[in-house]
């Protein structure tokens, strides 16, 4: 989840061959969660709205086997915390490098 189009659409491109998901808001966010069955959330941070930190927590509560992570310019400030709870599983910085997608593929079977 990711509300600049740009930077969803490029992580899809290179993400090929997965089925993606993709939402710009929290509400569209919550609506896929509800209906479809998910391997992996990738959420930015701040964002319109419900930050992805909320994003990640109703991934929890509704998909509890789906792998967290969060992709982001600029981390909440409880970081660090947010991992050892097991809320966030990884944490990559934006602008992101190619082997953050190996590391995103290695998190989620075909």
């Amino acid at each position: 989840m990711d509300d600049e189009p740009l930077i969803a659409k490029a992580l899809a491109r290179r993400l090929r061959g997965h089925t993606l998901h993709l939402a710009e808001s929290y509400a569209s966010a919550a609506e896929i969660l509800r209906r479809e069955t998910v391997d992996l959330v990738v959420s930015d941070c701040h964002m319109p709205g419900p930050n992805g930190v909320e994003v990640l927590r109703l991934t929890r509560e509704l998909q509890p086997t789906a792998r967290r992570v969060m992709l982001s310019a600029h981390p909440p400030a409880n970081l660090e915390e947010l991992c050892d709870e097991g809320l966030i599983e990884r944490f990559f910085p934006k602008p992101w490098q190619a082997e953050m997608i190996h590391a995103l593929l290695a998190l989620c079977p075909r």
